[in-house]
């Protein structure tokens, strides 16, 4: 879902607008997001309709994950290119947006004849890659970024397709990086590469209270105690461990003043004492938009997935940052570098380490004057707003003004040689 939701979010501005828009990705997925699509107008297509969740034991998506990440998107990929095919020759639509990691996306648009536009749900790939990547880029990162990532080798050939379908689109696509001028250190790129900031609703608003009744029940008897609030999130595809699940609570319980409200799946609660101090709330699910808007919430803990990321810092919220695949060490590298917080390997989790950094953050204001800060910056980005109209005008008007030829290597030694 961490790449799906903005997606949505942009399918709901497009719509807002009065245009036709279609969602399309795997059947399995219509519990989650159709009756969201229906809400807003959307049409909801489900396609692979054989493919199963990879939460479903022993199934392919399944053995996919338990490989690693990129494979079950391997595997994702692969099933859905036929039916996506086949969608979009049926409806042709003027634009196909596809995100940067649904590299059938790219093929499926190629086969039938639609522009393409590219959403980066995070910034990584624009990263490794550059304003003017090399030719030869995608074929040495395939093979470094399995090693830089904590990835396993036999991802290099997705991870080649990946990077090689990027380096396109920076030259010749309207692309979409969902980070902000602040986080991202300033520099320069091609007009078709946009930072837009995240996909929701921005508001800088703080909240008194929630739409979860008893999560307002027990905030009431917080504030009475006159504690601060840690949020806790992991987001869909962190599993803890029980050994990190018990140091975490034993860490947090530890200390003094905070009380805790815990967003934790009902297979992890089963690790955490019986009978739990009144301090903590923990359930399965969290409107965490709403949560990090609290004007009670003083420190996040977090994986720091870039989605999640980037809600923590529209709530303008200081975070422990506890890393453990992926772009989630980039992400919290970079939180860690702009003052919002620190950081703690997700494989370092003890009792010791978790008390000392959420004291450390939550009783020193910097962290919150840094979050203040990166919430002022993140208020300027454009969102899904700004999204909604690049790509109405990429419909009217295409994106060849703005974008380039694809060098060649021998192109560029030449250009060296002159």
């Amino acid at each position: 879902m961490g790449h799906l939701n903005p997606m949505l979010n942009i399918a709901r501005e497009l719509r807002a607008r009065g245009h036709k828009v279609s969602l399309a990705t795997c059947k399995f997925l219509a519990g989650k997001v159709e009756k969201s699509c229906q809400d807003a107008g959307i049409d909801f297509i489900g396609i692979a309709e054989g493919v199963q969740s990879s939460e479903t034991p022993g199934s392919p998506a399944n053995l996919a994950k338990d490989t690693s990440i990129l494979a079950l998107y391997a595997y994702y990929n692969l099933s859905m290119l036929a039916s996506l095919t086949a969608a979009a020759r049926h409806i042709q639509p003027d634009v196909l947006l596809t995100d940067f990691l649904t590299t059938c996306g790219y093929e499926a648009g190629a086969e039938v004849g639609i522009t393409v536009a590219v959403n980066f749900a995070d910034p990584v790939l624009i990263g490794m890659l550059g304003p003017s990547p090399s030719s030869l880029l995608p074929a040495v990162m395939s093979v470094v970024a399995p090693f830089a990532m904590g990835n396993n080798l036999s991802d290099a050939p997705f991870l080649h397709k990946a990077f090689r379908y990027s380096r396109e689109a920076i030259y010749k696509k309207l692309c979409f990086v969902n980070s902000f001028w602040g986080l991202e250190k300033v520099r320069p790129m091609p007009p078709n590469v946009i930072f837009t900031g995240p996909t929701g609703q921005l508001s800088s608003e703080a909240l008194d209270e929630t739409s979860m009744k008893s999560l307002n029940e027990w905030l009431v008897w917080v504030r009475r105690e006159g504690l601060k609030v840690v949020y806790v999130t992991f987001g869909t595809m962190v599993q803890l461990s029980s050994a990190q699940i018990q140091s975490l609570y034993e860490g947090l319980a530890a200390v003094p003043g905070i009380a805790v409200a815990w967003s934790l799946k009902e297979e992890g609660q089963k690790s955490l004492p019986v009978l739990l101090d009144k301090k903590f709330f923990v359930y399965h699910w969290f409107p965490q938009a709403e949560v990090l808007r609290l004007k009670d919430v003083g420190a996040v803990i977090t994986h720091c997935g870039f989605g999640g990321l980037m809600e923590i810092i529209a709530g303008g919220k200081p975070l422990i940052g506890m890393p453990f695949v992926g772009d989630q060490f980039a992400n919290a590298k970079a939180a860690k570098a702009a003052g919002l917080g620190e950081c703690l390997l997700g494989s370092k989790i003890t009792k010791a380490a978790v008390e000392a950094l959420v004291s450390k953050v939550v009783q020193s204001d910097g962290y919150a004057v840094s979050a203040a800060r990166m919430q002022a910056a993140i208020m300027t980005s454009g969102s899904s707003t700004l999204i909604a109209t690049q790509i109405e005008c990429l419909a009217k008007h295409g994106v060849g003004h703005m974008t380039r030829n694809t060098p060649t290597y021998f192109a560029r030694m030449a250009w060296c040689c002159s």
